[in-house]
């Protein structure tokens, strides 16, 4: 079962992390790796926070965006270095992140953006919402 549960109420947006039976990608990457990567963490942090208070108006150095289809959802990715984590807008006020992406290369592989848009499809089936 797929649910989304809230991390971060905002201004503009509030910000949730997909969990998947009980565990959820992206805090797992924040927990695991909250003292050997305290820098890209803290970025992370930081780029939500301000993702929660201004939308998705931020420099191309903490974002990229990427659309599904040519008229699908449109994704985006926030970057701490050589970090990413995947996610998108849903009706209105909710930004839902889904993955997180080690970029080995100098591009993501499209296998992550397939997994990326393979969650949001699943949670599209039956969305759970959890705040």
């Amino acid at each position: 079962m797929l649910k989304a549960v809230l991390i971060e109420k905002g201004n503009k947006v509030n910000i949730y992390c997909l969990e998947k039976t009980g565990k959820s990608e992206v805090l797992n990457f924040f927990k695991k790796n909250k003292t050997s990567l305290r820098s890209e963490v803290n970025g992370f942090f930081n780029i939500i926070d301000n993702i929660a208070k201004q939308g998705f108006e931020l420099p191309d150095t903490m974002i990229k965006s990427w659309r599904e289809e040519k008229k699908g959802t449109m994704f985006h990715e926030l970057i701490r270095g050589k970090y990413r984590i995947s996610c998108f807008k849903y009706k209105g006020d909710k930004i839902l992140l889904l993955t997180t992406i080690f970029k080995k290369e100098k591009q993501v592989e499209s296998k992550e953006y397939k997994r990326a848009i393979n969650l949001k499809k699943d949670f599209d089936n039956s969305p759970i919402w959890e705040n």
